[in-house]
């Protein structure tokens, strides 16, 4: 009867401790809607320190840095934070291998390849085609972003001509 009695206890901990889990999920969800990012990261890292196993709070971490990013006035300040969401989004993809949670926060991917693009075009407008490369190709590798893909053509097209010139060469003519 005790065995049974332990056993039935230890059932409803694991449940418990399942949906605690999600509790962290949903409450880190729920504060980024709101747009507190300061409450769901303290959300999300409680969530990871009980488990790294919960992918969706890796997704979650990116779309707070990508909400801390644009609260920043400084534009270095928030280009730097656009990197930061950048590299939590690879970090949550690289580690939800089966790509199990992608496709339902691939909302993320599009926000950061966004503010990744209009930071991009602002240094292809300024002629600065190499850091306007650095900048554009990401947009394209985590969100296959189309308008992406055809200012990084341009801009690479740009930076030829731009070589060729510093060369002597005929490129156009």
């Amino acid at each position: 009867m005790t065995k049974k009695l332990l056993f039935i206890c230890l059932m409803i901990i694991s449940a418990l401790s399942v949906r605690a889990q999600h509790v962290s999920v949903m409450d880190a969800t729920e504060a980024l809607e709101k747009g507190n990012f300061k409450k769901a990261e303290k959300k999300i890292k409680k969530g990871l320190s009980k488990d790294r196993k919960i992918y969706q709070l890796y997704y979650l971490q990116a779309w707070a840095d990508l909400l801390k990013a644009n609260e920043e006035e400084d534009l270095k300040r928030q280009l730097k934070g656009y990197v930061k969401a950048f590299k939590s989004f690879s970090t949550a993809v690289s580690k939800d291998e089966d790509g199990q949670f992608k496709n339902e926060y691939a909302f993320i991917a599009k926000l950061i390849a966004k503010a990744y693009r209009v930071e991009g075009l602002e240094l292809y407008r300024r002629d600065q085609f190499s850091k306007s490369q650095n900048i554009l190709e990401p947009c394209v590798e985590i969100a296959n972003d189309t308008l992406s893909k055809i200012y990084l053509g341009l801009d690479l097209w740009q930076s030829r001509i731009q070589k060729d010139k510093v060369r002597g060469g005929t490129l156009l003519k």
